[in-house]
């Protein structure tokens, strides 16, 4: 018996340890927790996505369009998105308000939406 008990609490142990997903919460889940969107008076489409352990930003202009993507890590204040293809690390600040979500860069700031009440937002 002494066996079996043991045996399963190494089992349950080996489960609740080997998990390769990390917990969001606070802030970094409400990063995460939407597509959103904006579109800049020049015209120029921004959106940010987090899919795993990716995000992608990108922005389109006319017939142009650039993307940053690739793995992310965050905090409540900050997200840093890494693309090792080209040896550049974006380095974003952040301020979740609900639906909207202020994103920083370099001093400057927009605001983006999220994508599932962008329909209310233009009756409003």
């Amino acid at each position: 018996m002494k066996k079996f008990v043991a045996a399963f609490l190494f089992i349950l142990l080996s489960l609740t340890f080997s998990g390769c997903t990390a917990d969001a919460s606070g802030r970094v889940a409400e990063l995460i927790s939407a597509d959103r969107s904006t579109v800049l008076g020049s015209g120029a489409e921004v959106s940010l996505k987090f899919s795993g352990d990716t995000a992608a930003l990108t922005i389109k202009s006319r017939d142009e369009t650039t993307a940053i993507q690739g793995r992310y890590i965050a905090d409540d204040d900050n997200f840093v998105i890494f693309v090792p293809e080209i040896g550049q690390n974006y380095c974003f600040s952040y301020t979740p308000r609900g639906n909207e979500l202020e994103l920083g860069y370099d001093g400057s700031s927009i605001v983006l939406r999220s994508d599932e009440i962008s329909d209310n937002a233009l009756i409003e």
